[in-house]
């Protein structure tokens, strides 16, 4: 199983013209791995890059496999000297949907020859320490070795699964995504993770705290691509009791902030419209399909 890398945030020297990035963790298998690169920057006032970033600046790595002890000896040493916290969270997919529309679950078809939820689940371990299903029936997914909880609230929709799944999580911040969206990546969920660190620095003291972090695109905001505050849970318990079960009306009530996706896909090797496509029906699948083998190109480690 792969271990969330922990140097989430890699620093560089106000001042200096170059930054270090360094990474570390297990890959699949438990081989132990090291990534470190030094790139020029264009300014020198940066004091900290993301993960996201480190993507973009890929090619630039060299990879040392090294014991297993003396990579996560140096993680920890790397994060203690400089102070630094990283925020962890939970990722959760919600797969709970009848899937009426496309006629058999959506969740097990194969894009490039691996179920949808499984390559889903693959790219979010890499930044989540714990990955949670909402799914009724557990069974089709227990291959994957996830826990998987069922809806609280019966037949409430998309509503309900989000519910489910924050109500198992023990973590404050939760990245949920929705089973159906096949041209999400670590990178993308890491952008999202960024900025709800950086929302929620940004808002301390406010009367109000940040709630969620919310994608927008050109044609509305993306509910089920979303980082939420676990304290939701009282409001959606309300909706829910209520039977307001529409997932939009729902997110204007919270605080939240909304991230242009123009700006979320930036460096991720995505783009507005495919952040967007989720696959309803056969003829989405179909597209899906068609589209999948161009945008994965020869970079499976990116997605």
């Amino acid at each position: 199983m792969a271990i969330a890398p922990k140097t989430k945030k890699l620093i560089s020297s106000k001042g200096s013209n170059e930054v270090t990035f360094v990474i570390a963790g297990l890959r699949k298998g438990a081989i132990p791995f090291w990534h470190a690169s030094t790139c020029s920057l264009n300014s020198g006032n940066s004091d900290k890059w993301s993960l996201s970033k480190l993507i973009r600046v890929s090619s630039m790595y060299h990879v040392m496999e090294r014991d297993t002890n003396h990579v996560f000896s140096d993680l920890l040493n790397y994060g203690t000297k400089r102070g630094e916290s990283f925020m962890e969270v939970t990722a959760i997919v919600i797969a709970g949907g009848l899937s009426s529309r496309m006629g058999q679950n959506k969740a097990l078809l194969p894009l490039a020859g691996i179920p949808l939820i499984e390559r889903l689940v693959r790219s979010l371990e890499q930044i989540a320490p714990r990955v949670v299903i909402v799914a009724n029936d557990g069974a089709p997914y227990s291959y994957l070795h996830k826990e998987v909880v069922p809806d609280v609230y019966s037949l409430a929709g998309p509503l309900a699964g989000l519910h489910a799944g924050l109500a198992a999580s023990g973590t404050e911040w939760n990245l949920v995504t929705a089973c159906d969206m096949p041209f999400i990546n670590a990178a993308v969920g890491q952008r999202l993770i960024d900025e709800a660190e950086r929302h929620s620095s940004v808002s301390n003291g406010r009367e109000k705290e940040l709630e969620a972090v919310i994608p927008l695109t050109s044609s509305g905001v993306l509910p089920l691509l979303s980082m939420y505050k676990r304290t939701v849970l009282t409001s959606l318990e309300t909706a829910l009791q209520e039977k307001e079960l529409r997932l939009v009306p729902w997110t204007k009530s919270l605080q939240a902030a909304y991230i242009p996706a123009q700006l979320l896909c930036e460096g991720t090797g995505t783009d507005e419209e495919l952040l967007s496509f989720n696959m309803n029906r056969p003829g989405d699948y179909e597209e899906a399909s068609r589209r999948y083998t161009s945008w994965l190109g020869e970079d499976f480690e990116r997605h």
